[in-house]
């Protein structure tokens, strides 16, 4: 079904409530999703990852006499820190998690769960209290990891071919002391890492929180779902909507997670208009800007439902979930280094954009919220300098970190 005919259901369901102003915003949201997917992994769908990766041969075939020598459960981090999205030195942050147990926690921390042949282990955890950081062994013996494609990581890098990272795809909720958090309607995460050997996948998935957790607690995450795609050519045509292979299953772990006292939180509550900085939070891998945003029409979810029973050639996959029901961000995030270099936006949503650090030193940040998507696409693309960027932006403003 076209955007067209999307629109003018939902406009015909709104009614009065909602403008051809709100139709063309919810549109270009929907876009701006599918855009930042595409420059996130290069590509446009699972199967095209595979394809793209067997064409460019970036597939991490393993000589299983060297992957056995390199020991992983406590060290994932340092294995492939170098080469995922939020990349960076984990070393001196992360907590190793074997070994945590105390007689208190003994009886509660679940490290390691086994469901549909899949064994999945936590190794390492940091927390900048917006996300969570958390690395995980996956092994299946009946699995063969060694054509699971690589990604484009960095696109931004120096040298974007010298980051990639091999990529598992998961299902994940999670709560934290038994509190369920906020989440959005698409849960599908990334695990960027490395393929070990045949049947062991070691990488990282990044959990962004709806909030920042304040305390330090016990996680508890729900896996229910892994998967992973397969550039082997026999394979291209058995791939589905999530991964060439996919596996529903459970895989409950509860890990402590310890807040880094040391991330900077810098206050800032500038307003105009309708659109509120509140806070910008930078530790050593992320940059998060907090905007208290306008929001357009939602609809509940008994609506949502209607219009699924009413018009089911409506799926999913048009984002109705993530653009109908719940609020629409209309403001478009950018953010520059001292150096006038922009920092690699990774996601926005709910007036949280979030940035990938990658190594950078900052001292200073420059800071744009848009009320216009395109400003955004032409500062990515290189076509608007900072000097048009404040003077376009709704809010422009200079953060000095030291």
């Amino acid at each position: 079904m076209t955007d067209d005919r999307l629109d003018e259901i939902l406009k015909q369901s709104l009614a009065q409530e909602i403008t051809e102003y709100d139709i063309f915003q919810y549109r270009k949201a929907r876009e701006r999703k599918i855009m930042l997917v595409r420059k996130r992994l290069g590509i446009g769908t699972a199967a095209a990852a595979a394809a793209l990766a067997a064409a460019i041969g970036t597939i991490g075939i393993v000589d299983p006499a060297l992957a056995s020598k390199i020991p992983l459960i406590g060290s994932i981090f340092s294995e492939t820190q170098d080469q995922v999205t939020f990349s960076g030195d984990y070393s001196e942050k992360a907590t190793i998690l074997e070994g945590q147990e105390t007689a208190e926690t003994a009886d509660t921390l679940i490290l390691s769960a086994q469901d549909q042949g899949f064994v999945m282990t936590a190794s390492e955890i940091y927390s900048d209290g917006y996300s969570i950081y958390l690395t995980l062994q996956v092994e299946a013996a009946e699995e063969d990891f060694s054509y699971i494609p690589e990604i484009y990581t960095q696109p931004d890098a120096e040298d974007p071919g010298d980051k990639l990272a091999a990529v598992m795809y998961s299902n994940i909720e999670y709560e934290m002391d038994g509190a369920k958090l906020n989440q959005v309607a698409d849960r599908s995460m990334h695990i960027e890492g490395m393929v070990a050997d045949a049947h062991t996948f070691a990488g990282m998935v990044k959990i962004d929180l709806p909030e920042q957790l304040a305390d330090d607690g016990i996680l508890q995450l729900h896996v229910t779902g892994i998967g992973y795609d397969d550039t082997r050519p026999e394979m291209q045509n058995n791939t589905t909507e999530k991964a060439a292979h996919w596996f529903d299953g459970n895989w409950d772990l509860e890990i402590p997670v310890t807040v880094d006292p040391d991330v900077k939180v810098i206050t800032l509550d500038e307003t105009t208009g309708d659109y509120t900085l509140k806070t910008v939070m930078v530790s050593d891998f992320q940059v998060v800007v907090d905007t208290q945003i306008p929001t357009l029409p939602q609809l509940s979810v008994e609506e949502i439902t209607g219009l699924l029973e009413e018009h089911p050639e409506i799926t999913d996959d048009l984002g109705l979930y993530d653009y109908y029901g719940i609020p629409c961000v209309i403001c478009d995030t950018y953010v520059f280094d001292q150096n006038g270099e922009l920092l690699t936006p990774v996601s926005e949503i709910n007036g949280l954009a979030r940035f990938a650090v990658q190594g950078k030193e900052l001292s200073e940040l420059h800071v744009y919220i848009f009320d216009n998507w395109d400003y955004g696409m032409d500062i990515y693309k290189g076509r608007m300098d900072e000097t048009e960027a404040s003077q376009l932006a709704v809010i422009s403003r200079e953060v000095v970190l030291e």
